[in-house]
């Protein structure tokens, strides 16, 4: 009936279902994660996309790294797989924020799954275990039974998602 999706890749973007249709919000920009506060830095907000984001994952090794020229986020993830500490630990590090700041939206909005697709996502444990443990660390002891699944149409979703609201548009307007 209802699920939250999540998608983790160089940008972050999400979705809500409610009895099989998308919820845009009254201005139709429901889902834009991307924009949640993750912290602040003296008066100023660090949106979840600057710290959980593939790109804010590169800006963090790239600032943190003292390589010479900068390292995309597919990179970060094959220095991750050959035992790269830093590139392991921003990786962690994003997936856990993603994961923290959105345990009170899973709180707030109760689905009956939470849906997660994307580059991230491709990772593998390093990322799903540090994401999965933040999500669920903070979650109210019924939410814990939400079940977090990996999308398995991340090649295809946009287009679906396409077709999904040309339709939606077709049978509303007849």
């Amino acid at each position: 009936e209802s699920f939250l999706y999540i998608h983790a890749d160089t940008v972050l973007n999400g979705a809500l279902l409610q009895s099989g249709r998308i919820w845009r919000g009254s201005h139709s920009s429901a889902g834009q994660i991307g924009q949640l506060v993750a912290g602040w830095m003296a008066e100023r907000p660090i949106h979840l996309a600057q710290g959980a984001s593939g790109t804010g994952i590169a800006s963090d090794y790239n600032m943190r790294s003292r390589k010479f020229r900068e390292i995309g986020i597919n990179e970060i993830i094959q220095f991750s797989r050959h035992g790269d500490q830093l590139a392991i630990r921003v990786i962690r590090d994003g997936a856990h924020v993603l994961g923290s700041v959105l345990s009170p939206v899973v709180n707030l909005i109760d689905p009956e799954r939470v849906v997660v697709g994307g580059l991230l996502t491709t990772i593998g444990d390093l990322w799903w275990n540090a994401f999965r443990e933040a999500l669920t660390q903070q979650s109210m002891p019924a939410l814990k039974q939400v079940q977090i699944l990996r999308s398995q149409i991340d090649e295809y979703a946009g287009m679906i998602g396409a077709g999904l609201l040309v339709h939606e548009s077709v049978a509303i307007g007849k």
